[in-house]
């Protein structure tokens, strides 16, 4: 059904009868401050009402700038309001677990690609671009290593969470691919579509001068550090524990593509 997540007495009512709630909402990123508290907070009451367990899809923002692999129990160290946000929205959903008013995981997955997905650096316009030999929009550090995670795989952890109970009350890192650098990364899709990408890449001072005009651009130089050096998320725990791989990569860009 469609409806304002962000009122308790909806989210109440669509999760009735349920036994796991899955928040994988997300907003406008130039939005979060306004639109992300209400939604959690009525999600978790909706969790708490009916006893259920709560599976929040989670992101890596509150971990800050990082020279060190990202696991699980990294430090938070926020560099800005919207991190500053994310890690809130963490704490205050293990503390109620903790306190125990629900059982909560949190399921953290890095920038997303995969059959169907929008909104980020492989998407299917991005994609639709380097298939016909079109230039298309990158930022940061091409040769930065950068860990992707793979759709699919992170469907499946959310449902291995939601169904073991080993995984309650815990952080745990989508299953994930070794991080490679994003021109490795982009040459993955240019073979199977058998061209050379060409990237249009935007660094700090583009973002800078972008941003004056568009909200959008301006948001993005809060975690442009994300792109500029390396992003390495850790996710040994994760595949240790429930046994579950990343899907490797050629048949995660084969998929991807027969998604076009």
């Amino acid at each position: 059904m469609a409806l304002d997540a962000s009122v308790t007495a909806n989210a109440i009512e669509a999760s009735q009868g349920a036994a796991v709630i899955y928040n994988c909402v997300n907003a406008d990123i130039t939005r979060w401050l306004d639109l992300l508290p209400p939604l959690y907070e009525s999600m978790l009451s909706a969790a708490v009402q009916h006893h259920a367990k709560y599976v929040v899809m989670d992101n890596l923002y509150m971990y800050g700038p990082v020279k060190e692999p990202m696991t699980e129990d990294l430090p938070y160290r926020p560099n800005g309001p919207k991190s500053t946000l994310r890690g809130k929205l963490a704490e205050d959903i293990l503390r109620a677990h903790a306190e125990g008013k629900v059982d909560a995981v949190l399921v953290r997955a890095s920038d997303f690609f995969g059959p169907y997905v929008e909104n980020a650096l492989i998407s299917r316009s991005t994609l639709l671009a380097m298939k016909a030999g079109k230039r298309f929009p990158t930022i940061g550090n091409l040769d930065a290593k950068h860990t992707f995670s793979y759709m699919p795989d992170v469907a499946a952890a959310l449902e291995i969470c939601g169904e073991n109970p080993l995984a309650i009350g815990k952080v745990w890192h989508v299953p994930s691919l070794p991080a490679i650098s994003v021109r490795e990364f982009l040459k993955n899709f240019g073979d199977e579509f058998g061209v050379t990408p060409k990237p249009m890449n935007a660094n700090r001072f583009m973002l800078n001068i972008l941003g004056v005009f568009n909200p959008m651009m301006k948001s993005l130089k809060e975690t442009l550090y994300q792109w500029e050096s390396d992003y390495v998320m850790d996710s040994t725990q994760f595949q240790t524990t429930f046994g579950l791989r990343p899907t490797p990569m050629k048949l995660a860009v084969q998929e991807t593509i027969r998604s076009l």
